[in-house]
């Protein structure tokens, strides 16, 4: 029998999900807290910045929960497994509707005036960083997204993309390469 007295924000992750799959509604909830907004912003970069999209996706993932709470492997983590079934759903999106094709016009910009401070320099930045994530396969995106805006260890990324660890390195490699040299060009605004 479950304990009504406990304090939901000090479980474990694993002991949220074994008492959601003991229907505990107060589990769930602690779940949604936990994750709701780490998923949001890892669906958005994922879906190239579709916020609508991300929402739905997200909101589904919990629904997900609440109907298969029981097809969660209690010997896994459930921050890997979360993460998963989001990226598949994500994978499935595009599956489902083709990305468009981006012209290296959109990407190119001509900046004719100084930007003001380092701040709206960085914001600059990331967009500019995001229109080139928007180019790689989703695997690739997925693994960068993962270790720089997740924290996500190389070891969890491999898992959550079913690969060996040489894999989830070579990815981030060619990744943090594909994106040096068609950033470079923003080195500069950053550095002011």
């Amino acid at each position: 029998m479950l304990n009504p007295f406990v304090t939901y924000t000090k479980l474990s992750d694993e002991a949220l999900m074994k008492r959601l799959q003991n229907r505990d509604n107060k589990a769930l909830e602690e779940l949604y807290n936990r994750y709701f907004k780490k998923l949001y912003y890892f669906s958005i970069k994922m879906l190239n910045n579709d916020k609508e999209t991300a929402n739905d996706m997200v909101q589904d993932v919990f629904l997900k929960l609440v109907d298969s709470p029981d097809k969660f492997n209690t010997e896994k983590k459930i921050k890997s497994w979360i993460y998963t079934i989001t990226a598949n759903e994500c994978r499935k999106h595009y599956r489902l509707k083709p990305m468009r094709n981006i012209d290296n016009e959109e990407i190119e910009i001509t900046l004719h005036n100084e930007v003001e401070n380092n701040s709206e320099s960085l914001s600059f930045f990331v967009q500019k960083m995001d229109k080139q994530l928007e180019q790689l396969s989703d695997r690739h995106k997925e693994a960068f997204i993962l270790k720089h805006n997740q924290d996500f260890s190389l070891q969890e990324i491999a898992e959550l993309q079913n690969c060996a660890l040489g894999t989830v390195k070579s990815r981030l490699h060619y990744t943090t390469k594909f994106l040096a040299e068609n950033l470079s060009q923003y080195k500069s605004m950053l550095t002011k």
